[in-house]
């Protein structure tokens, strides 16, 4: 079992178990101590469980285990990088060989890698030798997955591209069924064979399983491997070729599985069969936490356990150290209406934090709700408050771009994490080209980006070409275009008329030397705001227009609404500068900061709140945790029983990122399809006060956030 040729680490193998597992309550410390055979532990949120799964690697370790022969596996990179961290900071150098990482890069490393002369990978014109030309199949960028489907999609027949036109099927819907498809460990044969003649989605599968068999083989010709076919090619090759399940599991005696409520089912194929052998498999995760099905995720795995490994011992850690008692209260309430549980999944608090209870907010309107949300965050902050110290959560992206223009016009940093933030957006990016293009004397690149996004006889390439060729700058190029007349016909008051692009490009070059003088001359800030306004409208938005017109995208038209609210929202804050004294560089200087997170310093980076989907906060804490957007359209928005089980954990995941304050909030109405609709508040919010009977406070319309006139509406938001 061991390498006899590298002798056991000494200094594990002679500390005392008492010492070395000193910092465990007795729950964890009980799972630790359970070494041999399946061991399933139940760890709740905020409950330690990397520190449970570290403290097992060492006692294994302390009981003589070669590193080697243990296998920690994870869903992140930062998760395994914090585990490997943690397993030197408790052994040293002696938890060095323990392979620890994500499934992805261990199942690459130890399978593919492993066994480059499987005959599999031979049948699948994978190669996986390391040759002298260093032609060994590579893991594909996400960019160049993308960019392979898209040639495969492309390179169909047109009777299915006809198919495809006609029954308005994006491409986000191909992908989302070939993800799910392969979590479940189907390779494009496997998927072939599931299609019966009469499904009502059979045309769809088929054409999908066209394109995926063309995908499979462009990957092949640039000899590379995207990320969801290593994990199906591995189960396999481990299915066809048994022995190599054999041997990795005599050299993984035991495997330890992070996050396990996350796994799909080609993944728990890949790590059932290597454990096998010896049955030694330890599985940790939280089936309230069970947040990724739409990308294969299966809870079922988490739930049907014992059904796989029979003898697999149970323990449950609910010692929660992270939140107050008052969240914990709420979430347990929540966790109590889950259907399906191995456990109650009831939370012990055991924080000795100060903590507040939880508030839910009732507002008339989305815009109210995003208004006062972003008024609580900065009377926070003045009180004291680190930005980085407050979490704003949301179900849907849509939900954020009126917090995130909030957010801008009362002066408040932010950070969106694991998302376009609103200066990476591209209608803001041109709107802030268009402003640099009017304003600045040496605008070259912007000017190239302004006539990208307009029609008006010059485009950016051949701007380009003439500043190569005659070193015109875009504004010299347009001043002389907007003279050009014809040099025949008729004339006009004794001269040829202007030409077509002429009569297009003069009114912009007009507006633009009036706005600048109107700056110059301090005009009336407002005035500026309107004529940009205008400006913008005549030429910047009619191309955004026709994208949204020619969109299959079902919200389209909402999403152009965001977009010209976010051009508005720029132009409003280049008022405000101006307003306020600020010259026109200075403006620029902080629109720049405010693009540029890379070189920002700790304590700008603290000043930041963070937005983020509820996904993007898993395995994250907050002080202060506002969750937006709790009514009836939002979450759960669907009627199907399975995927409202889920949008139920979600909500639960973001309730346990609080520590010391949470405050949920919905509105009664919101803008959708440009249409004012009713929503309402979520049942989940009925689920949860059933239990804790916290009265929901009101905040109406057009009430000022700081008028004392409002009485208790909103304790608990703004105070």
């Amino acid at each position: 079992m061991f390498d006899e040729a590298w002798p056991l680490p000494p200094a594990v193998t002679e500390m005392d178990p008492e010492a070395l597992h000193a910092s465990l309550n007795d729950e964890q410390r009980a799972a630790v101590m359970a070494v041999d055979g399946p061991v399933m532990v139940v760890a709740g949120a905020g409950t330690g469980k990397t520190k449970t799964l570290t403290h097992r690697a060492a006692e294994l370790l302390r009981r003589g285990v070669h590193a080697s022969n243990i296998l920690v596996v994870t869903f992140t990179n930062d998760a395994a990088g914090e585990i490997r961290n943690r397993l030197l900071d408790m052994c040293g150098s002696e938890g060095e060989h323990i392979v620890a990482g994500t499934f992805h890069s261990t199942i690459f490393s130890q399978i593919l890698k492993g066994y480059p002369e499987s005959k599999t990978l031979k049948t699948l014109g994978i190669n996986m030798e390391d040759g002298p030309d260093g032609d060994r199949c590579a893991i594909l960028s996400q960019n160049d997955s993308s960019k392979y489907l898209r040639q495969a999609f492309s390179e169909l027949s047109e009777d299915d591209q006809i198919q495809i036109e006609h029954n308005d099927w994006s491409q986000k819907r191909f992908e989302k069924e070939l993800t799910i498809a392969r979590a479940k460990g189907l390779d494009v044969l496997d998927y072939s064979a599931t299609i019966r003649q009469g499904q009502d989605d059979a045309l769809f599968k088929r054409i999908l399983a066209r394109a995926w068999g063309r995908y499979t083989d462009i990957c092949r010709e640039h000899n590379g491997i995207d990320f969801d076919d290593i994990l199906v090619v591995a189960a396999k090759m481990l299915r066809q070729e048994p022995h190599i399940a054999r041997e990795l599991g005599e050299r993984f005696q035991y495997i330890m599985l992070d996050e396990y409520q996350d796994t799909n089912r080609v993944q728990m194929n890949i790590m059932d069969a290597i454990a096998e052998g010896h049955g030694n498999i330890f599985m940790v995760g939280d089936e309230k936490q069970g947040i990724y099905g739409f990308r294969g995720a299966d809870t079922h795995i988490f739930l049907t356990v014992r059904q796989r490994h029979p003898g697999v011992r149970l323990f449950e850690l609910p010692r929660n150290y992270r939140s107050g008692a008052g969240i914990i209260r709420h979430s347990n309430a929540l966790a109590k209406a889950m259907p399906q549980k191995l456990s109650d999944g009831q939370l012990l608090a055991e924080s000795k934090a100060a903590a507040r209870e939880p508030s839910v907010v009732d507002f008339a309107d989305a815009e109210a709700e995003a208004r006062v949300v972003v008024e609580g965050i900065r009377k926070r902050i003045a009180a004291g408050a680190q930005g980085a110290e407050i979490a704003v959560l949301y179900r849907n992206r849509s939900l954020k771009m009126q917090l995130e223009r909030e957010m801008i016009r009362q002066n408040i940093p932010f950070m969106v994490v694991g998302d376009k933030s609103f200066y990476e957006r591209a209608e803001v990016r041109d709107a802030i080209a268009l402003l640099r293009f009017i304003f600045k004397n040496r605008a070259q690149e912007d000017g190239y980006r302004v006539l990208k996004c307009t029609r008006m006889g010059l485009s950016d390439e051949r701007a380009k070409k003439q500043y190569m060729d005659r070193n015109i700058d875009v504004a010299r190029l347009l001043d002389q275009m907007a003279e050009e007349r014809l040099t025949q016909g008729k004339k006009v008051d004794g001269a040829y008329p202007l030409k077509d692009s002429a009569t297009k490009i003069a009114p912009f070059v007009g507006l633009r030397e009036a706005l600048r003088e109107c700056v110059h001359y301090g005009d009336d800030p407002a005035f500026v705001r309107e004529v940009l306004g205008a400006l913008w409208d005549r030429y910047l938005r009619p191309k955004l227009a026709l994208a949204a017109s020619r969109s299959k995208e079902p919200n389209a038209d909402a999403v152009f609404e965001a977009q010209v609210a976010n051009v508005a929202t720029v132009f409003e804050r280049f008022e405000q500068g101006l307003k306020n004294g600020q010259t026109v560089a200075d403006i620029f200087d902080n629109f720049t900061l405010m693009e540029q997170d890379s070189n920002e310093s700790e304590r700008e980076r603290m000043a930041r709140v963070r937005l983020m989907t509820i996904h993007a906060s898993k395995g994250l804490e907050f002080p202060t945790v506002f969750i937006i957007g709790l009514d009836s359209k939002a979450m759960p928005g669907t009627e199907q029983e399975a995927l409202i089980d889920e949008e139920r954990r979600i909500l639960y995941v973001a309730m346990t990122r609080a520590q010391n304050e949470l405050i949920m909030t919905y509105s009664n109405s919101r803008l959708e399809f440009g249409q004012r609709a009713q929503v309402g508040a979520s049942p989940f919010l009925e689920e949860i006060e059933s239990v804790t009977r916290v009265p929901r406070r009101y905040y109406p319309h057009h009430r000022d956030p700081g008028n004392n006139g409002g009485g208790n509406h909103g304790r608990g938001l703004t105070n």
